[in-house]
């Protein structure tokens, strides 16, 4: 009841939108990919744009795997998905997470049997800013400059004083 009174009130201060009224009342979230293939305020930046962002961070972290995140028991590391949730009001970020997952096989050496052990691993990034701030750290990030993994190691996170190599040591070990 206390919140469709609310949301009446704040649809009387907003009349010709009331579902913005209630998507202020909500706090509706959405994918960041949802968001820009859906917003007007795409920010030159496609959704097509963001896939080949987090396609060059995985590259990325691929070549840097071996050097750093990927001994011990799960040596082939694999970056899964890149997610991201937006306020759909007012274009602030929610939360970001990086999924990895790996294997590795055990042997019964009695009968031979094959043992798969596998894992995920998601990685919460911290972030605050805006979609604008995500976007222009995914253009930066994704150049992979000298090392090849620039991104990772040298690209702050949005509203962060971390790069991602930083959260991905303490998610992931290494």
């Amino acid at each position: 009841m206390r919140k469709r009174i609310v949301t009446l009130l704040l649809s009387a201060l907003l009349p010709c939108n009331l579902s913005l009224a209630e998507t202020m009342m909500t706090g509706a979230y959405t994918e960041a990919e949802t968001y820009l293939a859906t917003t007007g305020q795409n920010l030159h930046f496609a959704p097509s744009d963001l896939k080949a962002a987090t396609i060059a961070l995985a590259e990325q972290f691929t070549q840097s795997c071996g050097d750093t995140f990927c001994s011990g028991d799960f040596s082939n590391l694999h970056a899964i998905e890149w997610s991201c949730t937006i306020r759909q009001v007012d274009a602030v970020l929610g939360q970001c997470i990086w999924i990895f997952a790996g294997s590795y096989v055990k042997i019964d050496r009695v009968t031979g049997a094959l043992m798969p052990v596998a894992r995920t691993f998601v990685c919460h990034l911290p972030v605050t800013g805006t979609v604008q701030d995500l976007m222009s750290f995914f253009q930066k990030a994704s150049v992979m400059g000298d090392s090849g993994h620039d991104g990772l190691t040298q690209t702050k996170l949005p509203g962060s004083e971390r790069t991602l190599n930083e959260v991905l040591l303490g998610c992931l070990g290494g």
